[in-house]
């Protein structure tokens, strides 16, 4: 892959994904946010990354899927070093949209951060990437390309997601496995049961009271293993089955708002714009007209 130090910023406010191909040459440091969900392929060289008080080698032909904040110095990577490094806001709901297929395997990700790919698999993911960036280099028109870049981001989460699948088969994991810790059941359970229950329950309580433990302890153990909120996920997801009923559905603003539990219209209103700063309307007749350019 031809080397370039420009940051490709896919202009997509929502998923604010960007591309950057790291060498010894223009890596100065590296730090991810809580809100960041970071990719990264090794090609060749090697780096170093603390996670959870655990060190991981980055190396070549592996992947490097995580959420949770670390840093990397100049001094962690060899010089040969040489990765594509993706990068995306995760908390967004369209990148969510993906969650229901990702949950499963959610507490494989967190013990599994590095992956070692086979060689077709690599070279796939590479060349995937490579068509993220060409796309960006001739495409002018900013709505076509924010497009493009929510069907991308999708596939490649998937794509991740089908990763971790073969890695639970080949391991043997179930999705009762108990050689996991404490923290990371707790998360796995919460996950499971906020895709059943999400359109009726948003009290972190409902949630606590069906795992048996308190709020407080779920609250710890989410932010323990993900860095983020239970009220944060529970957000989210809504907003993902909002947008999706907006984007796919004829069914009015009250009827999608009494499909998601709201007591009326206007309260899901206020809610949906808290969390997307636009209003249902407004966002159902922007998306329209993208998809007419389109």
């Amino acid at each position: 892959m031809e080397n370039n130090n420009i940051d490709y910023i896919l202009e997509e406010k929502a998923i604010n994904l960007k591309i950057s191909y790291l060498q010894k040459s223009n890596f100065t440091t590296l730090m991810t946010t809580s809100n960041t969900c970071c990719i990264m392929l090794c090609e060749k060289g090697s780096c170093h990354l603390t996670l959870k008080q655990n060190q991981y080698e980055i190396k070549p032909k592996t992947l490097l899927y995580t959420y949770l904040p670390f840093s990397v110095s100049k001094e962690d990577i060899s010089n040969d070093f040489k990765a594509i490094y993706i990068t995306y806001n995760h908390l967004t709901s369209d990148n969510i949209g993906v969650f229901k297929y990702i949950s499963p395997y959610i507490f494989v990700m967190l013990e599994n951060p590095v992956v070692e790919l086979t060689e077709k698999k690599f070279e796939w993911l590479m060349s995937f990437c490579e068509i993220i960036r060409r796309k960006q280099e001739i495409e002018d028109d900013n709505i076509a390309k924010e497009a493009f870049n929510r069907t991308m981001m999708v596939t490649l989460l998937v794509e991740v997601r089908n990763i971790y699948k073969d890695l639970s088969i080949k391991n043997n994991i179930s999705p009762n496995d108990v050689r996991y810790t404490r923290s990371v059941q707790i998360t796995k359970d919460f996950f499971n049961l906020l895709m059943q229950h999400f359109t009726i329950h948003r009290d972190i309580r409902f949630y606590a009271e069906k795992m048996c433990i308190s709020p407080k302890h779920l609250s710890s153990s989410l932010k323990k293993t993900t860095g983020q909120t239970c009220n944060k996920f529970i957000g989210n997801i809504v907003v993902m089955e909002a947008k999706q009923q907006l984007l796919s559905t004829n069914k009015t603003v009250q009827q999608i708002a009494f499909d998601l539990s709201f007591p009326n219209a206007s309260f899901f209103g206020k809610f949906f714009k808290k969390n997307t700063g636009i209003s249902p309307n407004a966002f159902r007749s922007q998306h329209e007209k993208i998809v007419k350019k389109v």
